[in-house]
């Protein structure tokens, strides 16, 4: 057999295994996008939903999109979210993922409302301002001291989220047969380490009332704080002491008041 026929039949081989590979690999493809393709229904916010909120069934709808558009984790199912809390903001239209919710919302407790980087401290707060319904989780508060043994009233610290509020009537009797009702509000604050210590220590030598903030304001005063001597506008001035003095002109002595 010619030496050329035999380089043109391997050629035309190879050609034809290429066209095979290639013709099988296209067809795997095809078949692979038609796959991904196809529509699925997944959940995805209808409303945006706050982070550490629990889950309800008017915040969510289904929304039919092609399979390889659905993210890792996507929801399918309400019962896979229902009463969950969001980990993280959700915007309106976007898919809700697995990983962004946690389980057992009710059981969740408070660390999860706990900002980074804070500590939760509960003290005892003046009931005047709690009792009025003024201040409630979420709020920004000023925390105020009232130090009876300095003579001071002073903010201790600024702009403190509250985490809770929680309100008990205790029963105290001060003689036999006598009885009164206390009522003692405990507060919950988010704080860095530090003004946890600083608002424990303020707690054992005085008062602590709380001072309800506008929304979003942020500001910082400096403050030295107040005492009893501030509290009149002035002081009123003592009488002026009267004088005399004696006018001799000549033989006439007289005395004349200044």
């Amino acid at each position: 057999m010619p030496k050329k026929l035999i380089i043109l039949l391997l050629g035309l081989g190879i050609c034809l295994i290429t066209f095979f590979l290639v013709n099988a690999h296209m067809g795997k493809t095809a078949a692979r996008q038609k796959a991904l393709s196809q529509p699925i229904r997944v959940i995805v916010a209808k409303i945006p939903i706050e982070a550490r909120t629990a889950i309800t069934a008017e915040m969510l709808e289904y929304k039919e999109i092609p399979k390889n558009y659905a993210a890792p984790g996507a929801a399918t199912n309400h019962r896979d979210v229902l009463d969950r809390i969001s980990l993280s903001p959700i915007i309106a239209g976007e898919q809700i993922i697995s990983a962004k919710l946690i389980k057992n919302a009710g059981n969740v407790g408070l660390p999860l409302v706990i900002p980074e980087n804070k500590r939760a401290v509960s003290v005892q707060v003046d009931s005047a301002a709690s009792v009025a319904n003024m201040v409630k989780p979420g709020d920004m508060v000023d925390i105020v001291c009232v130090v009876h043994d300095w003579d001071r009233t002073i903010a201790i610290l600024q702009n403190v989220q509250v985490l809770a509020i929680d309100q008990q009537v205790i029963e105290s009797s001060s003689a036999p047969n006598q009885s009164k009702l206390n009522t003692t509000v405990i507060a919950t604050f988010a704080l860095s380490l530090s003004d946890a210590e600083k608002l424990i220590q303020a707690s054992n030598k005085g008062a602590l009332k709380l001072l309800l903030r506008p929304l979003n304001d942020n500001s910082s005063v400096i403050s030295w704080g107040a005492t009893t001597s501030k509290l009149l506008p002035y002081t009123a001035a003592a009488p002026a002491q009267a004088y005399s003095v004696r006018v001799i002109n000549g033989a006439q002595v007289s005395s004349k008041s200044l």
